[in-house]
């Protein structure tokens, strides 16, 4: 039964991301987990756009729907609400009944409709296009993508017309010309003996035409053991009825398992971070012991960078060409120039790095940093919603937050600025070339001119004017020979061992 004008040739994406993923033993909705560094709904999303745009991609929701539409609205994607989830048979229904709403408002529906599974994160866009131009080259009214693990033990099996386990071997017909036609799918429960040396899996990933899956929908039964609509029964009602149901092996078994596990999605996560490290390494990006490190999927990293073992690299993160990032480092959402080396033990987020930097080791690099390039920030340096110019360089244990400085300026060791005044938080401001002293305090908001020096020590509370030299401490008092007479009257017995107690009690 049509729903409506149909947008020839076209191809729409229906992803079911409605279930619970019960034994996952989590709140979590079961497809916002996440691998490599993203839910397993984004990376079915991203692969799906490789078919469709975001607006013909169909994204079934139910279980914490809510949660699953907020997490991946911005995608583009339109949104199904599946209230009640009654199989995957069920969730096509109800996207019938969305289409004949989108037709009764006068849009074009695709001609074809790719059916993917929202936990099946590894599945390939190449895969998918390959998919897509196999259904129609082959002019089917259902296509199957399929798999052959090692192991196919629970899955459903794809029994091909002549091939193993199919009426025709078992009665001894002949073959068709086009093995690639499906006969039946198989559940583990109802194979026959001799159906169970076959190793070919649904893969749960189908493309059908869709006024051909449609027609089928109403006909389903919940006669099963969980009372369900199942989709894959669509096929043989197609079958039974003459159409063609054709089916294409994926290259990878991978890239078609879900996870149903919290195992299970480590084994995937492993599996995609194993192809990212490929696939960078390919690129010419050196990985030592790439077993160790975590890089998320849409990490890029330049030719001749060089990741040290156990280094993490998330998010959006951009690595620019020649770097090197040592062991233990963590960089999230973050883009580093050119020539740049990360030390041991830096922690950085929402950050930009500039070519030739020096960074770490052990720094503290919070978002909202700029840090120009060939600057140096050093050891046990925190850096917070600042921008350190060219050349510039603050190399111990300092914290630079809310501040713009300049370029060629050296802060000295145990340096801060103090930005927060229980309130609000006010900015501090150095020209370029200034020197700063080891243990200032720079007092914000206040500035310190181009030029200028801050002499060791101090507590600077206004502001500094070009060229000039700010001392805010107090005088020192030296008197000559009196540690030496407190020794002797320690050793004569006279006093205490502490004289700084001595000298709270008015005895100095």
């Amino acid at each position: 039964m049509m729903v409506g004008d149909m947008d020839t040739n076209a191809f729409g994406v229906a992803i079911l991301a409605a279930g619970k993923g019960t034994r996952l033993k989590s709140k979590r909705p079961k497809v916002l987990h996440e691998i490599g560094g993203q839910s397993l709904l984004r990376h079915v999303i991203a692969a799906a756009k490789s078919v469709a745009a975001p607006q013909e991609i169909f994204c079934i929701i139910g279980h914490e729907a809510e949660k699953v539409r907020a997490a991946v609205a911005d995608t583009g994607v339109r949104f199904v609400l599946q209230t009640e989830q009654r199989g995957t048979g069920h969730a096509m229904q109800v996207v019938k009944e969305e289409f004949a709403r989108l037709a009764a408002a006068g849009e074009k529906l695709p001609e074809h409709l790719m059916v993917l599974s929202g936990d099946v994160p590894l599945i390939r866009p190449t895969t998918l296009e390959a998919l897509a131009s196999f259904h129609r080259g082959e002019d089917a009214a259902m296509t199957i993508l399929t798999a052959e693990p090692h192991d196919p033990f629970g899955y459903g099996r794809v029994i091909r017309k002549g091939g193993p386990g199919s009426s025709y071997a078992r009665e001894g017909r002949e073959a068709p010309s086009a093995p690639g036609i499906v006969e039946a799918i198989v559940e583990q429960r109802d194979l026959k003996p001799e159906q169970r040396s076959v190793r070919e899996i649904n893969s749960g990933i189908y493309c059908f035409r869709t006024s051909a899956l449609f027609n089928y929908l109403d006909r389903l039964s919940t006669n099963n053991a969980n009372g369900e609509y199942y989709l894959t029964d669509v096929a043989g009602l197609m079958v039974a009825e003459g159409l063609r149901v054709v089916a294409l092996k994926a290259e990878s078994v991978d890239e078609v398992l879900g996870a149903n596990t919290i195992a299970e999605m480590m084994h995937l996560d492993a599996a995609m971070r194993r192809a990212i490290a490929g696939k960078l390494m390919a690129q010419g990006v050196t990985i030592f012991r790439p077993d160790t490190c975590v890089i998320d999927s849409e990490v890029e990293i330049g030719a001749d960078t060089v990741i040290e073992p156990f280094v993490q690299i998330l998010g959006l993160t951009k690595i620019g060409p020649d770097c090197r990032v040592r062991s233990y480092s963590v960089i999230k959402d973050s883009v580093i120039g050119a020539g740049t080396l990360i030390r041991n033990g830096v922690l950085m987020e929402d950050a930009i790095i500039g070519e030739a930097a020096l960074i770490g080791p052990y720094a503290h690099i919070r978002p909202g940093s700029d840090i120009g390039e060939a600057a140096h920030i050093g050891n046990f340096v925190e850096t917070k919603k600042m921008q350190l110019g060219r050349g510039s360089k603050a190399n111990h244990l300092s914290y630079l937050g809310d501040a713009v400085i300049g370029s060629g300026v050296n802060i000295g060791a145990g340096a801060i600025t103090c930005n927060y005044d229980g309130v609000h938080k006010h900015t501090t401001t150095i020209g370029d070339g200034v020197f700063i002293g080891s243990d200032s305090t720079l007092v914000a908001p206040m500035t310190v001119g181009d030029g200028a020096y801050v002499a060791a020590g101090s507590c600077i509370t206004d502001d500094v004017p070009a060229g000039a030299l700010a001392l805010g401490r107090s005088r020192q008092v030296t008197k000559e020979g009196w540690a030496t007479a407190k020794k002797a009257e320690r050793d004569a017995g006279k006093v205490s061992a502490d004289p700084a107690a001595d000298a709270i009690k008015g005895k100095v």
